[in-house]
């Protein structure tokens, strides 16, 4: 691993309601504590243990970064100012100009009731929730895997942007990382959707994507292209056997088809997947009539008929069909 200089100290503030998702908060702290040598988190403030708003305030102050992940919870109401602790945090991160990363949690999660917010508090968080996406980015996530591997790969993407200075991944460690996020894809799609990857590839020629194609990842037909692309790493090349286009809607489609043919990119795309139907033959075998092969004919009769067991198609059926791709996101000149 190479480092150009000293990696920066970064202190996270990681905010969101803390009993449904504090396996979530768990699992992001371990990843990053993992990523050491590349991300150097010295602080993880937030976790809360029955402290005062004012306290939480405070470390929302002293961090760098601020990681927001929200649920299905509004969380608990600071009577004064009759708003959520976690929303008074994120404005406090807004006044500060504090770099933030913030996920939402996917509306497919499967997550108990008990952690859904009902009545008054459910209007809170659909306004508190509206409030974010309106002026900031916004990713989602569904499994704690899912959430700790997208918030080190947006750090990993960002933080330099935002003068940070960071180690760089070995190739080895990010070859491995590929080649098992795209064999558990693969194997589980239902499940490991939306899992972002990068590789390095040669951009081809663009097309129109299929309806049965937009049916499946719920694309606008008309406004969604499908762009092939060659892997530049042979040993890549048998795993993304499936995967020949990138696909991108609208005004990432543009995106897309300018970026220079024949060039090599590293590329950013997630992992989609859904079903598309098609009508399939219904075929029987019966009997019908067909002219006689045989060489005898009656000439004034003209051709012999005989009957004769054949497949014919009496109808059809509908099939459901599962369909993996890859979405672009981004791409680098290298």
């Amino acid at each position: 691993m190479t480092r150009r200089t000293k990696l920066s100290n970064i202190n996270f503030f990681i905010c969101s309601t803390y009993l449904d998702l504090k396996d979530y908060r768990t699992a992001v702290i371990e990843k990053l504590k993992n990523e050491a040598g590349i991300i150097n988190a010295q602080e993880f403030f937030g976790a809360r243990d029955q402290k005062p708003i004012e306290t939480c305030l405070e470390e929302v102050k002293k961090s760098d970064i601020f990681l927001m992940f929200v649920g299905w919870r509004y969380g608990s109401i600071e009577k004064d100012k009759n708003k959520s602790f976690v929303e008074l945090e994120y404005e406090k991160a807004c006044d500060l100009k504090i770099p933030k990363f913030i996920f939402f949690m996917d509306e497919n999660t499967p997550i108990s009731p008990k952690f859904i917010s009902k009545g008054t508090e459910s209007e809170l968080l659909v306004n508190f929730k509206n409030k974010i996406a309106n002026n900031n980015t916004i990713d989602f996530f569904s499994t704690k895997e899912d959430l700790s591997n997208k918030v080190v790969q947006s750090l990993l993407n960002e933080l330099p942007k935002h003068g940070f200075e960071i180690g760089e991944k070995d190739q080895a460690a990010h070859t491995e990382d590929l080649l098992f996020s795209i064999k558990r894809f693969q194997a589980l799609p239902k499940l490991y959707y939306d899992t972002e990857i990068t590789f390095h590839a040669k951009l081809k020629n663009f097309e129109r994507a299929d309806r049965h194609e937009c049916e499946a990842f719920s694309y606008s037909y008309g406004s969604t292209v499908k762009r092939k692309f060659n892997i530049i790493d042979e040993k890549f090349i048998s795993y993304f056997g499936s995967f020949q286009y990138l696909f991108a809607e609208n005004h990432v489609a543009d995106d897309l088809i300018n970026l220079k043919y024949d060039s090599d990119f590293l590329i950013k795309a997630k992992t989609i997947q859904g079903n598309y139907f098609y009508e399939e033959p219904v075929r029987e075998v019966k009997k019908v009539l067909r002219p006689d092969p045989s060489p005898v004919r009656l000439s004034f009769a003209g051709e012999n008929l005989i009957e004769v067991n054949e497949e014919v198609q009496v109808g059809t059926k509908k099939r459901k069909n599962l369909l993996l791709g890859l979405e672009f996101i981004s791409a680098s000149k290298i």
